[in-house]
C-alpha cells in the first residue's frame, strides 16, 4: 500500500509539474504578443524628420573651385544639421575650397569659401613649386575662357635673329610664334575692371541709338560705368627654373599668349624646328658646345737614305 501511494504522489508531482510549464509557455506568448501589439504604436509616434546635407563626392584639394559635380546630397536627422552646413549643390557656385576637404566630408561654409575667404596664396604652394604671375591680354587668354585649374601651352612672339636661321632657311617676317612651354597649370586668372568717366548731367539721347543699360536697373536707360579692364593677370604654379624662363620670355618676346588644352591632355610635344628650339635655347640659357674635332696625329718623322 505504502508503495501504491507513494508512485501516486510522483504521478501527480509529474501532471502538476508539466500543468506549470504549459501555464508559464501561455503566459509569455501572450506577454510577447502584448509587446509586439504596442511596437508600432510607438513607431508612429516617434518620427524623425530628415533634411538633406552636402558632403564631398571626392577628396577636394585646397584651392579647388567647387561645382555641383564636388558634392553630393546625403539626408541626415535634422537635429544632427550643422548651422554652418550647406544643403543646395548651387549653393557652392562661386566657392572655394579653403583645405583639403575628403570624400564623404561635411562641406560647411568655413570649408567652401567665397574668393575673398581663401587662405594666402603661400598656404597653396606644393614645397618646391612657385607662383609667377604675367599680364596678358583679352586675346591672350582665349577670349576669357581660361578659368582656375586649366592647363595651358604659353606661347611666345619672338623676333628672330639671323643667327638662329639654320643655314639655307629662310623665313617671311622678323617675329614667329613659338611655343617655349608646355602643360603650364593656372593657379588664378584676374580679369580686372576700369571705371568709364560719365559727364554729371548726363542725359540719354534717342538719336544715339540704345544705351546699354546697368545690371539691376529697369527703368531709365543710362550708360554702364565700369567696363572689362584691357589687360588681365595670369599667375602659374611652376619650378622655379620655369619662373625664370617665364620671366625671360615675357622680357624678350612681344607678347605671351594662353593656349588652352584639354583637361586630360598630358603629352609634352617635342620641338621639330631648329630655329624654335634655338629660340627656346637661349631662354633656357642653354648654349650648343660642340666639341672640337681632335688634332690629326704628327706626320712620321722621315728618315734619312744613307749610303
Amino acid at each position: 500500500m505504502k508503495n501504491k501511494a507513494f508512485n501516486v504522489l510522483i504521478v501527480l508531482a509529474i501532471l502538476l509539474g508539466a500543468a506549470s510549464l504549459f501555464l508559464i509557455n501561455l503566459l509569455v506568448k501572450q506577454a510577447r504578443r502584448d509587446a509586439l501589439a504596442t511596437v508600432p504604436q510607438v513607431v508612429q509616434q516617434v518620427q524623425i524628420p530628415m533634411v538633406k546635407m552636402l558632403v564631398a563626392a571626392d577628396n577636394i584639394p585646397p584651392g579647388q573651385p567647387l561645382t555641383p559635380l564636388s558634392v553630393r546630397q546625403v539626408d541626415v536627422p535634422q537635429d544632427l544639421f550643422p548651422e554652418s552646413a550647406l544643403a543646395n549643390p548651387e549653393q557652392v557656385l562661386g566657392r572655394f575650397s579653403a583645405l583639403f576637404i575628403p570624400k564623404g566630408d561635411i562641406i560647411m561654409t568655413s570649408k567652401a569659401v567665397l574668393p575673398e575667404g581663401l587662405p594666402r596664396a603661400a598656404l597653396m604652394i606644393d614645397k618646391g613649386r612657385r607662383f609667377v604671375s604675367v599680364p596678358v591680354d583679352v586675346l591672350g587668354t582665349s577670349g576669357y575662357v581660361i578659368k582656375n585649374g586649366d592647363f595651358v601651352d604659353l606661347v611666345g612672339s619672338f623676333e628672330i635673329a639671323a643667327d638662329q636661321i639654320p643655314p639655307g632657311g629662310q623665313m617671311l617676317g622678323s617675329v614667329a610664334a613659338i611655343t617655349f612651354m608646355q602643360r603650364v597649370r593656372v593657379v588664378d586668372i584676374f580679369k580686372g575692371e576700369a571705371p568709364i568717366p560719365v559727364a554729371p548731367n548726363f542725359e540719354a539721347d534717342p538719336e544715339d541709338g540704345p544705351q546699354e543699360e546697368v545690371r539691376g536697373t529697369s527703368s531709365k536707360a543710362i550708360p554702364q560705368t565700369r567696363r572689362i579692364g584691357e589687360g588681365v593677370i595670369a599667375t602659374f604654379d611652376v619650378t622655379p627654373r620655369e619662373a625664370e624662363i617665364i620671366m625671360s620670355a615675357l622680357k624678350t618676346s612681344q607678347g605671351i599668349s594662353l593656349v588652352l588644352r584639354r583637361f586630360d591632355d598630358t603629352e609634352i610635344v617635342p620641338v621639330a624646328n631648329v630655329m624654335h628650339q634655338r629660340v627656346i635655347d637661349k631662354l633656357y640659357q642653354l648654349f650648343s658646345t660642340q666639341e672640337a674635332p681632335p688634332a690629326a696625329p704628327p706626320p712620321p718623322p722621315t728618315r734619312r737614305r744613307t749610303l
